[in-house]
């Protein structure tokens, strides 16, 4: 395991609370895969702690909120996971010179927060403290770019890799709810549901209605063609 990782003497426990105006920011989320056993609030629809090895499980289609743990061992592993996932966001100290960034986050994250502010963190015992660096957040995936570019949290916004085109043409607001899980499993869950279903289906008639009006449109050009004496197309 490489050594050059997130990690420092001052964060010596991995019970670090995300502060929840983060969460409210950036949320809902349907999964935190390394929460605290007893969280002050919840961070996510699911949770998993370190009693549930939220490595191991499978993270299906779940918009993810990432805060890992700063231990040398498993921090590049959750990180990779989400890397691996490309749907979620992650909270990190920002170290742009560790093998992590360089291997992992430049090469496959959509976009980055550098965030203008050091975060003040809750302890288990209700005291705040905040790291003696600076933190960023980092963006796999469609969902979580927009939800970065959406936040009103003071940073600087870094697009670091592009988006897949298959969405490019569907306005962003119908394109969220159409990446979030609830769509695909024919569920609506009003903490995923975040434009009106008659939004969504609006903004794929569009889509639908103008890929016919091409179709049609070449296809008329090419009757035209064929039925048109040639000096007349010729002409």
């Amino acid at each position: 395991m490489d050594t050059r990782q997130q990690k420092n003497k001052t964060v010596s426990s991995d019970e670090w609370y995300t502060p929840k105006w983060m969460i409210d920011a950036l949320g809902p989320f349907d999964l935190d895969p390394c929460s605290p056993a007893e969280r002050p609030y919840d961070t996510a629809l699911q949770h998993f702690t370190k009693a549930d090895d939220g490595l191991s499980k499978d993270w299906g289609h779940a918009f993810v909120w990432l805060n890992p743990p700063y231990s040398r061992q498993l921090l590049r592993q959750f990180v990779e996971k989400l890397a691996e996932h490309n749907n979620g966001i992650a909270l990190l100290i920002n170290r742009q010179d560790n093998l992590l960034f360089q291997e992992v986050i430049f090469p496959k994250a959509t976009s980055m927060l550098f965030l203008r502010h050091r975060v003040k963190f809750l302890h288990p015992d209700g005291r705040t403290s905040n790291p003696p660096t600076g933190h960023c957040l980092v963006a796999f995936g469609r969902l979580a770019d927009q939800r970065l570019r959406d936040c009103r949290i003071e940073g600087k916004y870094v697009r670091l890799n592009p988006l897949p085109s298959s969405l490019d043409n569907v306005p962003g607001s119908a394109a969220e709810f159409i990446l979030s899980k609830s769509a695909a499993a024919g569920t609506f869950n009003s903490q995923q549901a975040v434009v009106p279903v008659a939004d969504v289906f609006t903004a794929l008639k569009m889509q639908v209605f103008q890929m016919q009006t091409d179709c049609f449109s070449s296809n008329m050009r090419n009757i035209m063609e064929a039925a048109a004496p040639a000096d007349f197309t010729n002409n």
